[in-house]
């Protein structure tokens, strides 16, 4: 990983927080949601820390996948609450997919 894709983490979790913001100023977050907020908060930065402080890329591997799956769930709880998806989640989920990506092909090579 290189400090783009940190910078496009900053980015794609500050645009899911900006969808959570409005989704609090309509009263619409549920327990399960704050569940998956903490926990993808969380996750993210075991991630970091485990890969660019520690540089454990196996411990950081399992995070991802973690975080992969934890936003695939955060994805369809938000959708289970507005009813449709919404665009400023999908970068999240993207970026946490190629975050997954390379560290299993880092992995692999090891």
């Amino acid at each position: 990983m290189t400090l783009q894709t940190l910078l496009w983490l900053i980015i794609s979790l500050s645009l899911l927080f900006f969808l959570f913001i409005n989704l609090l100023k309509k009263n619409l977050i549920s327990n399960d949601l704050l569940f998956f907020i903490f926990a993808s908060t969380i996750l993210s930065l075991t991630l970091l820390v485990f890969y660019f402080y520690f540089q454990d890329y196996f411990i950081s591997f399992i995070s991802s996948c973690m975080l992969m799956i934890n936003n695939f769930l955060l994805i369809r709880e938000i959708k289970h609450i507005i009813k449709h998806y919404d665009f400023m989640s999908l970068p999240y989920f993207a970026i946490s997919i190629y975050i997954f990506s390379y560290l299993l092909l880092l992995n692999l090579r090891y």
